[in-house]
C-alpha cells in the first residue's frame, strides 16, 4: 500500500507547459490529483498535432545517430548508446524502430521513443526535432 502525500498549499494553480514534464519536487500521485481537479493548467505553447507518418525511416535515423546494426533478420544487434557497451546488447527492429537493451533495460517502440531517451527530451520536443509535429493554427 502506497502512502499519499498531502497536496501542497498553493495560492495560484501550477502552470506547466506541454513540453515540460512533471516537476521533480512533486510526486506523481499529487501531480495526477492536481491535473484531475484542474489545478494544473496547460499553456497553448505546445498546441499541435503529432504526425507519426512524418517520423523518419528507422534504419536511416539510427545510421544517422551513429548506430551500426549487425546481423540479419527481423531483430538486429548494436552497441547500446545508453550505457558503456563493449559487446552489442541493444536489439533493434529496423522496420519499426523498436529497441531493447539486454544490459541496461532501455526500451521503446519507435524512433520517437529512441530520440526522447537518447536526447532526454519530452514528447513534443522530440516530435518537433524529428519533424513529426504539426503546429496548430
Amino acid at each position: 500500500m502506497s502512502s499519499v502525500h498531502p497536496l501542497p498549499q498553493v495560492d495560484t494553480p501550477l502552470r506547466i507547459d506541454r513540453d515540460v514534464e512533471r516537476p521533480a519536487t512533486l510526486p506523481a500521485p499529487q501531480y495526477q490529483q492536481l491535473r484531475a481537479t484542474g489545478g494544473v493548467k496547460r499553456s497553448s505553447a505546445g498546441r499541435g498535432r503529432f504526425r507519426p507518418d512524418r517520423l523518419p525511416d528507422a534504419a536511416a535515423y539510427l545510421a544517422q545517430q551513429g548506430i551500426t546494426l549487425l546481423g540479419r533478420g527481423e531483430w538486429r544487434s548494436a552497441l547500446c548508446p545508453f550505457h558503456e557497451d563493449s559487446k552489442p546488447s541493444l536489439r533493434v527492429r529496423p522496420e519499426s524502430g523498436a529497441f531493447r537493451c539486454m544490459a541496461c533495460g532501455a526500451h521503446g517502440g519507435d524512433v520517437l521513443a529512441f530520440h526522447m531517451q537518447r536526447h532526454r527530451l519530452g514528447f513534443v520536443q522530440a516530435a518537433k526535432a524529428l519533424g513529426a509535429w504539426e503546429a496548430q493554427r
